[in-house]
């Protein structure tokens, strides 16, 4: 057995090897994101599972809400994945003093678009969940509405746990990034089984969990990026203006992507609105089959994840050869992990329905859709959601970008209408509309990655150093900020880089101040060493 678990270590770190990065370097930053998918997607089974034992209505009201709060996050979530990015070119490239500007827009501007949803939705949540799901029995509006508050108020929270991991992940930090998710979600799902199955607080519960463990994964983000990074202190003014001077290349990757992201699940939330007039039970099986297929879904997440790192590290280094290279490597490795983890769920399938306390019926419908769309995830669900990532790390924004707006509505949502409604195959035809539009953008990817265009787009981030030295032109040395804030983290540079800074003026009081240091000024490295 040991022998065996060599051999395909070897082979893994030989396929994943290449002249940019090491294979032993891309499985360091693959795990951690893999078991950080695998446990996010376990504990949410154990959660709606728990939130199932309560009722049909309480679980069709959380997957409704869910369903919303997709469509609602994209908009934090397009900044931290833009940040992710810029963080990985600008590593790749050696380039600290980009990284730090990257990482600053990424946190406060997903700081202030949380804010704003919060706001939002947590004022006008009942009018939004009557004009969207206005179709829906009184009862499930009810809990719904509870719901979406919590939803609101975590927000913030969210959009900081996500900025500050997509920073990590694109500095390869993804252990640190796997941290802070295991705290977020244990702490989720144990105070859900406080006050669930213990208390019998039913949905409102659920919102205390969420509120509690979005607080503590906060608190573990704030811990972690003053603890192993050097805090940049600058005034609001000068903030400002490191935002703005990286706003556009930020605005490069974030608005497509949320201009794509909102028309997805906006095209999602068409669908949840089909299915709402199929019934409760109809709305229940797809919440705990959704729930089941993000376990399939994990191994590929991660993959996706773990692409926007390595091929943008690649890219940021030019090499276009070795981006396509890792491409087809993660999909095919998505496509046997995949296989391994339908099986064992399709062998395990009685347990697991049993967990979520579902009725025959909803236990029937939940086995069909989970092994339909199984079987064609192995397939193509990789190529559709992969190559795209690729693709917008690249920088051929425009066309993933444009191919997903159409595929959504054009291919998912007419095919779910014409097979739900149309041929009157309720949720069954919901479904497969969803595995269609896999098929489509499969094959518009696939070739898209086989021509030479997409990478026409990708410009090179080397910065003179002239740029960067500009943007700490702005710092303030450390200690003489009334009101200063926190704008970025970054590891130590060198002794070279600290007496840079503090010849700026300011001499060091402390220990800790003398450790604090600018890094416009530090030695170049090797890639992927931030």
């Amino acid at each position: 057995m040991q022998q065996l678990s060599m051999r395909l270590s070897a082979r893994l770190d030989g396929m994943l090897t290449s002249p940019l990065m090491s294979g032993k370097k891309i499985t360091a930053i693959m795990l951690p994101l893999f078991l950080d998918q695998l446990t996010f997607v376990a504990l949410n089974m154990l959660n709606t599972g728990m939130i199932s034992s309560t009722g049909v209505a309480a679980v069709s009201a959380v997957g409704m809400v869910d369903t919303l709060n997709n469509l609602i996050c994209q908009l934090y979530l397009a900044v931290a994945m833009a940040g992710t990015v810029l963080v990985a070119k600008h590593s790749g490239a050696n380039n600290p003093a980009m990284v730090s500007r990257a990482a600053v827009l990424s946190l406060v501007g997903g700081l202030l678009i949380g804010g704003v949803l919060a706001l939002v939705f947590g004022l006008f949540r009942g009018p939004v969940l009557q004009a969207v799901y206005g179709g829906a029995d009184s009862e499930v509006l009810e809990l719904a509405k509870v719901y979406l508050l919590g939803v609101a108020l975590v927000s913030p929270g969210n959009a900081v746990i996500n900025s500050g991991n997509g920073v990590l992940r694109g500095m390869g930090e993804t252990k640190t990034s796997l941290t802070v998710s295991l705290v977020t979600n244990v702490s989720y799902a144990a105070l859900n089984i406080l006050f669930l199955p213990v208390l019998g607080l039913g949905v409102h519960g659920l919102v205390y969990a969420l509120v509690i463990s979005r607080v503590l994964g906060c608190l573990c983000v704030w811990l972690f990026l003053s603890r192993r990074h050097i805090f940049l202190q600058m005034s609001l003014k000068a903030s400002l203006r490191a935002i703005k001077g990286l706003g556009g290349d930020m605005m490069q990757f974030a608005l497509p992507y949320t201009v794509e992201s909102l028309f997805f699940c906006a095209g999602l939330l068409a669908v949840q609105m089909i299915l709402v007039g199929f019934g409760t039970n109809a709305i229940a099986a797809n919440t705990i089959a959704s729930s089941m297929l993000g376990l399939m879904c994990c191994a590929g997440d991660a993959l996706c994840n773990t692409t926007v790192t390595v091929v943008g590290q690649c890219m940021g280094q030019n090499g276009i050869k070795e981006a396509k290279h890792y491409v087809k490597t993660f999909v095919n490795l998505s496509g046997v992990v995949t296989f391994v983890i339908l099986g064992l769920m399709l062998l395990g399938f009685p347990l697991i329905i049993k967990m979520y306390g579902a009725t025959a019926e909803i236990g029937d419908t939940v086995f069909y859709l989970i092994l339909g769309s199984g079987l064609l995830h192995l397939f193509f669900w990789p190529r559709s959601f992969m190559i795209p990532a690729c693709l917008r790390t690249a920088g051929d924004v425009k066309f993933a970008s444009l191919v997903i707006l159409t595929s959504v509505w054009a291919v998912r949502v007419a095919a779910c209408y014409l097979l739900a409604v149309v041929f009157d195959l309720g949720v069954y035809g919901t479904w497969g509309g969803m595995c269609f539009e896999w098929i489509v953008r499969t094959v518009i990817f696939t070739l898209r990655l086989r021509s030479d265009k997409w990478h026409l787009h990708h410009k090179s981030v080397a910065v003179a150093q002239d740029g960067a030295s500009h943007f700490f032109d702005t710092l303030k040395p450390p200690g003489s900020l009334p009101g200063g804030f926190c704008a970025t983290f970054l590891r130590c540079g060198s002794t070279r880089a600290r007496s840079a800074y503090t010849q700026q003026g300011t001499k060091p009081r402390t220990a800790r101040s003398n450790r604090r240091c600018s890094l416009a000024q530090a030695p170049s490295r090797k890639a992927g060493t931030l």
